[in-house]
C-alpha cells in the first residue's frame, strides 16, 4: 500500500500597522494541526529605526502532517535587510511579495520535513523599518502592528525595546502590560491575553507643544456699536496656554463659568474685523488641578443634546452605573458613519437620537451620549470642542466642521479632583484605549458644561463663503517658562481737598503671555490711614481687572500733607509680582502759599465788621 503524506500550508496571522490599511486574516489550519508560539521583538534605535525579529515555533499535532511553507503579512512602505533564519543561525529560502501597498508578504520555505507528533521547527523572520516610530513635536509614538485572530495562535510573546533618551512613557495601550528598565533601555511586554486584538499604541515623553495661529471674522449689520466675543484656548487641567499676539487688542478678556477665555471687541456699526490670535500651547498627558474651582454639580443638568432626564436614557445610565462601563458603552454601540462626514452631514444629533440610531454617528453624537448617560447616573460631565491631531482621519476621524475639529467629553474624577478627557471616538475607530489616558494630541479651543452650544470654538467665525482655513497648528519646541509681568495703573487727583473723599480707580492689566491666578492686590497709603485689599481670581493674558476705592481728605487748618499710595500685587505664594507708587497731597484749609492772600481777606472782614459795630454805635446814640 502507497504511504501517504499530508501537507500543510500554514499561513499565518496578518498583521496591519495602526496607521496602515486594515486586513482580515486568511483561513489558517495551524490551529488544528499544529501549535504555533510566537515571540516578536520590535528593538527601536536612537533615530526611531525598528529591528524586527519574529521568532516562530512550529510543533505537530500530528504524526503524518508537517509543514511545507510559512507566510507572514505585514505592513510598512518601508520594509528592508529581511532575513530569514532556522535555530542553528543558518538562512531559508524565502520569497517576498507585495499584494497591496504598504503590506509584505514573506513565505518561507522549509528545506527539510519536520515529521512526527511534537516535532518543532523553529526559525526567526528578520526585517527593518523606519514606519513604526515617529518624532512628533517634544514625543515619540510607536505603533507596532495589529496582530489579528489570536484565536490562532497558541502563546504570544511581544516585546518593544526602546531607548531611555525617547523619554518618560506616558500613555500606552492596551493597559495591561508589563515594564522594565534594561541598561537604557525600556522594556513593554505584552502577552496574548493582554492583546485582545487591539492596536499597540506607546507614547514617550512628558509633554507636547503645539504652535496655533487663530483667525476669526467678525461683522456688525447694526445701526449701532456693539460688543462681541471670540473664544480662545484657555488653560485647563491638561493645557497651559502662552498668547503671544491678539491683532487688534481687545478691550478685555473675560471668563466664563466653564472657564473659557473670551476676548471682547467693540465693533463699529456696519465694521468688519478680522482678528488674528498667536500662541502655544503646552499638553500634558497627565491632569493637574483645574485652575479655577467650578460648581461641580451644574455638570448634572439635562441639556439642549444631552438629555440626562429622558426616561430611555436615565434607565440605561442606571444599568450602566460606572462611568467606565458608560464609556465602554458608548464606544461598542454606536458605529462612527464616514460618509456623513464625507457628504457633510455634520449636523448635530444629541444622545437621545443616537441612542436609537447608533449606525450613524459622528464624534459629536459619541460625545453627546456619553454627556448624557453620565450625568444622568450622577457623574459631573462636559464636552471639549477643538483641535486633535491625526495623520490619517480614516482611524482618528475629526468632524466638527470645515477647519476638521474633533469633539470629546470629559467626566469629574471625585476622588483625584479633577477632570479626565477621554475618547470613544477614537477607541470605537482605532481600537486604542483612550479612556485611562489620553495621548497629548488633544488641543481644547473651548469647553461646553454650562451650555451645550456655546461659546463657538474657533474655526467657527468664518467669513461667509470663505474657504481659506482659519486654524493653523503645528508641533512647536517648547515655551520657556515666563511668567506675565502684570501693570498697574492708578488713576486719582494728585491734591484732595480739605473734607472731601477724592474717587480713584485702578487697574491691573495681564499683557500675557499666561494667565495669572489668585492674586491679592493691597492698596494702602503711606502717611494715610487707608487701606482696601481684593481678590482678583484668575486674570487671562490681555485681560484687565478693575477696583475703585475712596481717599478721604479730613479738615485740616495749616500746612499741607504730601503722602503716597501705594498698589502691590501678589501672587497666591507670597511673592511680589508688581508695586506701584503714587504721590497724593492732602490740602490744607490754610497753607503758606495762600497765606497773603488770606490775611488782605481776614483785614477786609475786620474792618468790614468794625464799619458794622460804629454804624450800630451811633444808631444807639440817635
Amino acid at each position: 500500500m502507497r504511504k501517504k503524506h499530508l501537507f500543510a500550508k500554514v499561513l499565518p496571522v496578518l498583521l496591519s500597522l495602526l496607521l496602515g490599511l486594515r486586513i482580515t486574516a486568511s483561513h489558517v489550519q495551524a490551529g488544528a494541526e499544529f501549535l504555533v508560539n510566537q515571540h516578536l521583538t520590535y528593538h527601536f534605535e536612537e533615530n526611531g529605526n525598528c529591528h524586527v525579529n519574529y521568532q516562530i515555533t512550529l510543533k505537530n499535532k500530528l504524526s503524518r502532517i508537517y509543514a511545507t511553507q510559512y507566510a507572514v503579512t505585514f505592513s510598512g512602505n518601508n520594509i528592508k535587510n529581511i532575513a530569514v533564519f532556522n535555530q542553528e543561525g543558518e538562512e531559508i529560502k524565502f520569497e517576498t511579495k507585495q499584494p497591496q501597498r504598504g503590506l509584505t508578504t514573506i513565505t518561507v520555505h522549509f528545506p527539510e520535513k519536520v515529521v512526527g507528533k511534537n516535532k518543532e521547527q523553529s526559525f526567526n523572520i528578520q526585517y527593518q523599518t523606519a514606519d513604526y516610530a515617529r518624532k512628533e513635536g517634544q514625543i515619540w509614538r510607536i505603533t507596532t502592528p495589529k496582530i489579528n485572530n489570536l484565536t490562532e495562535i497558541d502563546s504570544l510573546i511581544l516585546s518593544i525595546e526602546v531607548p531611555l533618551s525617547f523619554g518618560k512613557l506616558s500613555f500606552i495601550s492596551p493597559k495591561n502590560y508589563q515594564y522594565r528598565q534594561e541598561g537604557n533601555l525600556q522594556v513593554i511586554q505584552f502577552n496574548k491575553e493582554a492583546l485582545s486584538e487591539k492596536e499597540i499604541m506607546a507614547v514617550f515623553g512628558e509633554s507636547q507643544t503645539f504652535a496655533f495661529r487663530l483667525k476669526y471674522y467678525l461683522k456688525n449689520d447694526e445701526k449701532r456699536e456693539k460688543e462681541a466675543l471670540v473664544a480662545l484656548p484657555p488653560d485647563t487641567g491638561y493645557q497651559k496656554i502662552y498668547l503671544h499676539q491678539i491683532s487688534p487688542q481687545p478691550k478685555d478678556v473675560v471668563l466664563d463659568k466653564d472657564g473659557n477665555w473670551l476676548a471682547v471687541f467693540s465693533i463699529l456699526p456696519e465694521e468688519e474685523i478680522n482678528i488674528l490670535v498667536e500662541g502655544k500651547a503646552q499638553i500634558s498627558a497627565t491632569p493637574s488641578s483645574p485652575p479655577l474651582e467650578t460648581d461641580i454639580n451644574s455638570y448634572l443638568k439635562s441639556e439642549t443634546y444631552w438629555e440626562a432626564d429622558d426616561p430611555e436614557i436615565k434607565q440605561k445610565a442606571q444599568e450602566l452605573k460606572t462611568v467606565e462601563k458608560i464609556y465602554q458603552f458608548v464606544v461598542q454601540h454606536l458605529s462612527y458613519d464616514t460618509q456623513r462626514v464625507e457628504e457633510g452631514k455634520i449636523e448635530r444629533w444629541g444622545a437621545k437620537k443616537v441612542l436609537s440610531s447608533p449606525d450613524h454617528a459622528i464624534c459629536s453624537e459619541f460625545t453627546d451620549l456619553f454627556i448624557a448617560l453620565a450625568r444622568a447616573a450622577g457623574i459631573p460631565a462636559r464636552e471639549i470642542n477643538g483641535y486633535a491631531y491625526s495623520d490619517n482621519p480614516q482611524l482618528l476621524p475629526l468632524s466638527i466642521n470645515a477647519d476638521v475639529l474633533h469633539s470629546w467629553p470629559e467626566f469629574w474624577d471625585k476622588k483625584e479632583k479633577v477632570w479626565r478627557q477621554v475618547d470613544p471616538t477614537w477607541e470605537n475607530t482605532s481600537h486604542i484605549d483612550y479612556f485611562n489616558k489620553m495621548d497629548m494630541t488633544h488641543l481644547a479651543f473651548v469647553i461646553h458644561g454650562q451650555d451645550s452650544r456655546q461659546p463657538a470654538p474657533a474655526g467657527a467665525y468664518r467669513q461667509p463663503n470663505s474657504k481659506e482655513k482659519s486654524v493653523a497648528v503645528v508641533f512647536s519646541s517648547p515655551e520657556k517658562e515666563t511668567l506675565s509681568s502684570p501693570q498697574i495703573n492708578i488713576d486719582i487727583k494728585p491734591q484732595i481737598l480739605p473734607g472731601k473723599k477724592e474717587k480713584g480707580t485702578l487697574t491691573v492689566y495681564n499683557p500675557g503671555p499666561t494667565a495669572l491666578y489668585h492674586l491679592k492686590l493691597t492698596i494702602e497709603g503711606k502717611k494715610l490711614s487707608f487701606k482696601k485689599e481684593e481678590t482678583i481670581t484668575a486674570l487671562p493674558p490681555f485681560g484687565q481687572k478693575t477696583v475703585s476705592f475712596e481717599i478721604a481728605n479730613p479738615y485740616r487748618f495749616i500746612g499741607k500733607n504730601s503722602v503716597s499710595l501705594i498698589a502691590s500685587l501678589e501672587n497666591e505664594k507670597g511673592q511680589t509680582l508688581k508695586e506701584e507708587k503714587i504721590p497724593l497731597t492732602l490740602m490744607p484749609i490754610v497753607s503758606l502759599e495762600n497765606l497773603p492772600q488770606l490775611s488782605l481777606v481776614l483785614a477786609g472782614l475786620l474792618f468790614f465788621f468794625s464799619l458794622l459795630i460804629a454804624i450800630v454805635k451811633i444808631k444807639k446814640r440817635k
